[in-house]
């Protein structure tokens, strides 16, 4: 499925190699640990409050903006804890 959209998208000119090799691990990991990353990152950002988003857009922020300046300076160790959790 993976080699399918790769060549789809035109990254390569032929299937990649998974088995037996670090890649085909790496993304075997990433498939079944990023539900529960997504779980726990949803946690952290509604930890947030909705006053600070309310005042940024009152003061003239866009929503990437307010993304960018506002939720994710919050919400920094989130990532982080959840890579240690995923990937351990």
């Amino acid at each position: 499925m993976i080699n399918r959209l790769i060549l789809a998208l035109g990254f390569t000119g032929k299937p990649i190699q998974m088995i037996n090799n670090e890649f085909g691990v790496f993304i075997g990991l990433v498939q079944y640990t990023l539900p529960m990353t997504i779980v726990l990152l949803f946690g952290v950002v509604q930890t947030i409050p909705v006053s600070l988003e309310e005042a940024a857009t009152i003061l003239g922020a866009t929503r990437a903006r307010n993304l960018l300046e506002v939720i994710l300076p919050s919400a920094k160790a989130g990532p982080a804890r959840e890579r240690l959790i995923a990937f351990t």
